[in-house]
């Protein structure tokens, strides 16, 4: 796993979309609203 920097935020939302409906702190760590970090298995995939 690997910390993804918060300006690639943005294109995590939308692979992660149906998750964050799911769990609404994913999606609050997502928009800034609250602090947290993000791990991806392949961060290539977010390109």
């Amino acid at each position: 796993m690997q910390k993804i920097e918060h300006e690639t935020y943005s294109v995590a939302q939308t692979i992660l979309t149906e998750l964050s409906s799911i769990h609404v702190a994913i999606a609050s760590v997502l928009d800034g609203a609250i602090d947290g970090e993000v791990w991806v298995d392949n961060p290539a995939s977010l390109r």
